[in-house]
């Protein structure tokens, strides 16, 4: 494996199946939204383009390797609204899974998770 980019920000990978690095099975990209870059979004797009490949997001749906489709994607994607709202996107996913992750207004209301006597 090949990777470029950081491991919390924009990343790129390439899994080989061969030690010659001739033969890719894999090519993956991490995409920060808290900072997110239009150029990057391009160049995956022209190059799953030029593979006549298409894209897969991380929650398996399938995108046309197009600027709109990314940005849709993005926009819609659990870490987009985590960066908007960190709580309530966490809320959701409490819910979701029928389970409560942590009460944040009494974390908020009282830091040291000690309760009130």
């Amino acid at each position: 494996m090949r990777m470029w980019g950081t491991e919390d920000g924009n990343r790129a990978h390439v899994i080989y199946t061969d030690a010659e690095k001739k033969v890719i099975e894999e090519i993956a990209f991490r995409l920060d939204v808290r900072d997110l870059s239009l150029d990057l979004i391009r160049m995956i797009c022209a190059l799953a383009t030029q593979l006549s490949c298409v894209l897969l997001t991380s929650e398996f749906g399938i995108l046309h390797p197009t600027e709109s489709a990314v940005l849709a994607a993005i926009r819609n994607s659990t870490a987009a609204k985590f960066v908007i709202d960190p709580a309530a996107t966490l809320r959701s996913l409490g819910t979701k899974f029928g389970e409560v992750i942590v009460d944040f207004d009494q974390a908020q209301d009282n830091p040291s998770g000690e309760e009130d006597s």
